[in-house]
Parts: structure tokens; C-alpha cells; sequence
């Protein structure tokens, strides 16, 4: 029990102080009066996170509170690392948080610290070897002796006070005491040592009223002697005590809230069996608003039934009266179609012969282009290269009979680079390539003395004007015209 206290005591006061960030330790370890070398170096120390340079920086605060609590010989004497020292620590830590506004939440710790790592490992060993480590670690045999003496509930309050003698110790060694106060020539006796009545700075050794030598207290002596065991014991009843306090308060707690959950499970029991009962009557009046409605739906399906024989029979009649003027307005529907046909079939042979003779127009011009562009090879010199253009305006045109014309325009070739682009497909001449405005380089004389070309219009049954006698010359038969644009 008393180990667990232990723990418990220092991780509650070293937790407090994890809850401050690095910078606010650094500020409280300054007031503190460490020096700024001591801060860093302990902030400069390897580790692995955080929290344990947080842990390096408490234990300088501690040591810091230890050497405060022993400036004055009464100090020392009553200096303990456990309760006093903490106290101040964790005083001096609220103090800084009440300056800095922060809030006094606890932070829960996923880790255990280095403090509590130690003092667990030291409550699993035995008193045998805490007495061996505490004379180890300078502590006086009369010290360890009373620290055992001391009645105690059980083995492990022992053990609690020998660690905390351990840690005094080690913040000690750590620490060391302030110096020897210092001598003032108007003083009656020496300082150096308690009960010395020999005058200041006198020579030899210090002297009690019955010329006993004196030898002045070590720092450990000073700081660790008899007296601080009962004052231990002191402090661990009284964090004990404090302990049993809170257990007994967690107990009452839970016992209330054990029987506030009662109370709630009855509260709670009542509502639900208040609330089955006003379902039941709310069930009952919804099934009689069922049955009302259900009736009043009857009394509606009826009169609606009756409503819609009233509507099927109007609507048999007027779908009657509708099937008479279908008819009527069919009747009428088809004599005016049939009129409509008459007119249509007019129109239709009245499009037919217009464009019968658009063909024919269309073929005679096809025929005359063509019957001009060879007599125009057979009559005139013309010189290539030469622009298709001029070959046509300057050369063709003139060709043609007396009272006609002829215009690419007017013909299924439709413009001029198309006509010639036939002639070239024909073999009677050549173009140049990739021009816009056409350039015929060649004109083959031979071909053109020997081709006939023979208009046919896409109506076969139109007669065509026979083509223009350009000469015996023209023995050939050309293919009929059929041109890809067409």
C-alpha cells in the first residue's frame, strides 16, 4: 500500500508539472534561481521525446526546491525530498500557471516517468538491500537504523521511507548545501560551529563552554540526521491518510452513483410502463379512428361508383355523337384528298417535263462545250502553256454558231476548272498541278482529232439535238458523258 502511495504521490506532482510546455518549465526553473548553463544543459540532453527533456528540467526544479528548503542549519534539518520539496515544486509550478492563465487540467501520461520508473524498481527489492544502498549512498547508519525502527503498518511503508531517504540523498549529492555562513567581527562568538564560545575568526579548532572540541556538521549530517525519520513517517501518514480519504470518498461516490443508477432504473421502469399504458390507449383510440374512417371511405367508394356510372354513360353518348362527326369529317377528309391527288399528279407531270427539258438544255450545252473545245484545237493555233481562262474566253467563244451560246455555267460541268478537269480526265489535254486558277501546259492535237463525244441526257427518253459537224476529221466515237459531281 505505502509503494503505491509513493508512486502515486510523485506522479501526480510530476505529472502536473508534464502539462506545462518546455518553455514555461524553462521560466519556472529560472525563477527558481538556477543558472541559464544548468537549464540548457539539461534541455541539451539526449532523449527520445518531448517529455523526457520535460522530466530533465523537473528534476533541476526539484533540486532547485531541495536547496531552498535547506539555507537556514533549521532548514536542512527539516528539508524532505518527498513531501516539502514537491510541495514547493508543485506551488511554485500553479504559480506559474496562474501568471501565464493556463488551466489546471491533468495531462494522463502514456508513460511512466523516470521518478516512478525508479521507485518501482526499488520497492521490489528487499529492506536488506535498501539498507545496503542507503549506506551506499551516504546515508548515516542512526539514520537507516530509526528509519527501520519506526513502527509502521507493513513492510512496504519501510521500504517507502528508505527510498525517500535515497532520494534526499541523491538531490544532495546533486545539490550541494549553501556555504558556511559567513563571520562578522562584531559577533560575540564564532559561527562556524553551534555552541563554539570562542571569538571569530579565532585559530584552532572550534570549542563548546567545557573547552570540548567541535567539528562543524557535513552537508549530508546536517541535511540527513535522526530527527527527519519522524518527520518522514510524519509526512507518509499524512499522504496516508489523504490516500484513505480520497479511497473512502471514491467509495461514497460509487455508492451513490450505484444507487443514483437505481433510483434512475426505477424512474425509468415507471416512464416505460407509463409509456406502454398510454400506448395501449392510444392504440385504442387510433383503432377506432380506423374503423370511423374505414365506414367514411365506404360512404366516399359509393357515391364516387355512382359518379362514374353517371360519367361512363355521358361518355357513351358522346363517344357516339364523336364516331358521327369521325365520320362526316372522314367523308370529307376524302374528297378533299382526292382533290389534292388531282392537283398533285398535275403539278407532278407539269415538274416532269420542266425538268425533261432542263436536261435536254443541260445535255445540248454539254454536247456544245465540248463539239467548240475541238474545233477549237482544229481551227486555232493556240500556244501552251496557257490559262484556262483565256483558252475559253479568247479562243472557245468565238467558235460558237450564229444565235447560240456557250457557257460552262449553264451545263452539268457548272464552272470552267471542272470542264477542263474533264477534258483532262479524257486525255485531250493536260493540266498543271495544284493551281487554283487552272493552267492547261499541253493540248493533245491527236487525241482531239480523233474523239467524239456524244451528249446523253440522265433521262434516256430525251431526244437530244444532234452534235455540230466539225469535220470528217472527227472519225472517233467518245464514251457518253458521266461526270462524278453530277
Amino acid at each position: 500500500m505505502s509503494g503505491s502511495m509513493e508512486i502515486a504521490h510523485i506522479q501526480q506532482q510530476t505529472d502536473k508539472m508534464l502539462e506545462l510546455k518546455l518553455s514555461q518549465l524553462k521560466k519556472i526553473a529560472k525563477e527558481k534561481g538556477l543558472q541559464d548553463q544548468a537549464i540548457e544543459a539539461a534541455v541539451s540532453k539526449p532523449a527520445e521525446n518531448e517529455d523526457d527533456t520535460k522530466g530533465h528540467v523537473i528534476a533541476l526544479i526539484f533540486q532547485a526546491a531541495c536547496l531552498k528548503a535547506s539555507a537556514s542549519p533549521m532548514g536542512r534539518k527539516k528539508m524532505q525530498l518527498g513531501e516539502s520539496a514537491f510541495s514547493e515544486a508543485t506551488d511554485l509550478q500553479s504559480n506559474a500557471v496562474q501568471k501565464l492563465g493556463l488551466g489546471a487540467s491533468r495531462l494522463e501520461s502514456s508513460e511512466p516517468t523516470y521518478v516512478q520508473k525508479q521507485t518501482e524498481k526499488m520497492m521490489e527489492l528487499k529492506v536488506s538491500q535498501l539498507k545496503q544502498l542507503a549506506k551506499k549512498n551516504g546515508i548515516p547508519d542512526e539514520v537507516i537504523k530509526a528509519a527501520v525502527a519506526t513502527p509502521v503498518d507493513d513492510e512496504n511503508d519501510t521500504k517507502g521511507l528508505l527510498i525517500r531517504l535515497l532520494f534526499k540523498a541523491a538531490c544532495l549529492k546533486a545539490s550541494p548545501c549553501p556555504a558556511t555562513p559567513v563571520q562578522d567581527e562584531d559577533d560575540m562568538f564564532c559561527t562556524v560551529c553551534e555552541g563554539c564560545i570562542r571569538p571569530p575568526f579565532h585559530e584552532g579548532p572550534c570549542c563548546d563552554g567545557q573547552l570540548n572540541e567541535l567539528v562543524p556538521l557535513s552537508s549530508e549530517e546536517e541535511c540527513i540526521d535522526v530527527g527527519i525519520v519522524a518527520d518522514e513517517l510524519a509526512q507518509h501518514k499524512a499522504m496516508k491518510e489523504s490516500v484513505s480519504k480520497k479511497v473512502e470518498e471514491e467509495v461514497r461516490q460509487k455508492a451513490a452513483a450505484a444507487e443514483a443508477r437505481k433510483q434512475m432504473a426505477l424512474e425509468e421502469e415507471a416512464r416505460r410502463r407509463a409509456a406502454e399504458e398510454h400506448a395501449r390507449q392510444m392504440a385504442t383510440l387510433e383503432e377506432e379512428v380506423r374503423q370511423k374512417a374505414a365506414q367514411e371511405e365506404a360512404r366516399k367508394k359509393a357515391a364516387l361508383q355512382e359518379i362514374w356510372r353517371i360519367a361512363a354513360e355521358e361518355a357513351k353518348q358522346k363517344t357516339a355523337e364523336e364516331e358521327a362527326k369521325q365520320k362526316t369529317a372522314e367523308e370529307e377528309a376524302r374528297s378533299i384528298s382526292a382533290e389534292e391527288e388531282a392537283q398533285r399528279k398535275v403539278a407532278e407531270e407539269k415538274a416532269r417535263r420542266r425538268a425533261q427539258e432542263e436536261e435536254v438544255e443541260i445535255a445540248e450545252m454539254d454536247q456544245r462545250c465540248v463539239d467548240i473545245f475541238l474545233l477549237c484545237c482544229k481551227e486555232s493555233r493556240v500556244r501552251t502553256p496557257i490559262k484556262g481562262t483565256i483558252l475559253y474566253t479568247k479562243f472557245m467563244r468565238p467558235l460558237r454558231p450564229p444565235g447560240t451560246s456557250v457557257d460552262v455555267k449553264d451545263s452539268s460541268f457548272n464552272c470552267l476548272s471542272n470542264f477542263l478537269k474533264f477534258l483532262e480526265g479524257e486525255g485531250l489535254l493536260r493540266l498543271k498541278p495544284g493551281e487554283t486558277d487552272p493552267v492547261v501546259t499541253e493540248i493533245r492535237r491527236d487525241a482531239c482529232h480523233n474523239y467524239r463525244f456524244v451528249a446523253a441526257p440522265r433521262n434516256a427518253s430525251v431526244n437530244v439535238a444532234s452534235p455540230i459537224d466539225v469535220g470528217n476529221s472527227f472519225r472517233g466515237v467518245g464514251p457518253n458523258l458521266k461526270l462524278s459531281w453530277q
